[in-house]
């Protein structure tokens, strides 16, 4: 089976976008489908959601648009099944870092072109139509 990627997204804030991601994510891996969460939003809600600690250093979502890391970061979550890339406040500048570069929006879809072993991938986006969100819908 191929891995189906969705996009959870919206422009306005408080919408579930957030909770709506951990929720199919959890149902999925609860029926034995290897499921990775990506949190492609700066405030990061989906990866305290889940009660995982960034520490300074440690690879993230930023890593990964950013070619400074694969996919191989996901780290496990206490559900069975479900993984995560976490997300932190240097998302937000990787916003202005793409602006100039060719390809801003094709970022994510190339790094999970090579992606292997999950059955879904969930992407929660920030409230904005911007280069993250882009890159989210082009995955």
């Amino acid at each position: 089976m191929e891995t189906k990627i969705i996009s959870v997204s919206n422009q306005k804030g408080g919408t579930g976008k957030t909770t709506t991601s951990i929720n199919v994510g959890a149902c999925l891996a609860s029926l034995g489908q290897k499921t990775l969460l990506i949190d492609l939003d700066p405030q990061a809600n989906l990866t305290t959601g889940l009660g995982i600690d960034v520490h300074e250093n440690e690879p993230t979502v930023y890593d990964l648009l950013k070619g400074l890391a694969t996919v191989k970061i996901a780290r496990k979550s206490e559900i069975k099944n479900l993984y995560v890339i976490p997300s932190g406040i240097e998302l937000a500048a990787a916003e202005a870092e793409l602006m100039g570069e060719i390809g801003r929006e094709q970022q994510l879809r190339t790094a999970l072109s090579r992606v292997e072993g999950y059955d879904y991938i969930i992407i929660d986006t920030a409230p904005t139509l911007g280069v993250l969100m882009l890159n989210a819908l082009s995955a």
